[in-house]
């Protein structure tokens, strides 16, 4: 990094997310990732998490999380961020403007494994709430399991 760089980016982490709003916040990590200032971006997108973030804003920050471990190496950590992302929304997809095609696969690779469990999961919450005769809320759990079941065969093709 060229010294006027370091210091942009010094200052940039010196800025508490609290003074920032989470979506510059979360521009300003994106804006390090891109020339591969994964560390710099890490630690943003770190204090970004550790503050309370909208679920939204949440999601995009630990997908970033996930991207600025893969991208160095650290492919266990980022699988281990996309397996809670993909426990918490199954059907979220990357952008593919965001994500390079290794981190897509990695991102399947997980979801592949983890579909199977997670539409046993809805299966089951749908099934108690018919047996209380509960309709209404046993649908999302089948119209959720439906999606999953269709990505995960659009995954095995």
């Amino acid at each position: 990094m060229k010294p006027n760089a370091c210091l942009v980016v010094a200052l940039l982490l010196a800025a508490s997310p609290a003074y920032l709003g989470a979506e510059d916040s979360l521009r300003i990590a994106k804006d390090l990732y891109g020339p591969a200032a994964y560390e710099e971006a890490l630690a943003m997108l770190n204090r970004l998490r550790d503050e309370a973030v909208a679920a939204e804003a949440g999601l995009a920050v630990d997908q970033y999380r996930a991207f600025c471990m893969f991208a160095p190496g650290r492919t266990a950590e980022a699988e281990s961020v996309a397996e809670s992302i993909i426990r918490r929304q199954p059907l979220t997809k990357l952008d593919p403007t965001d994500a390079s095609p290794r981190i897509q696969t990695m991102f399947a690779s997980v979801r592949q494994q983890l579909l199977p469990s997670l539409i046993r999961e809805r299966f089951r919450a749908a099934t108690a709430r018919f047996e209380i005769k509960d309709f209404a809320a046993a649908e999302p759990s089948l119209v959720d399991a439906q999606q999953m079941i269709a990505q995960a065969d659009e995954l095995c093709v």
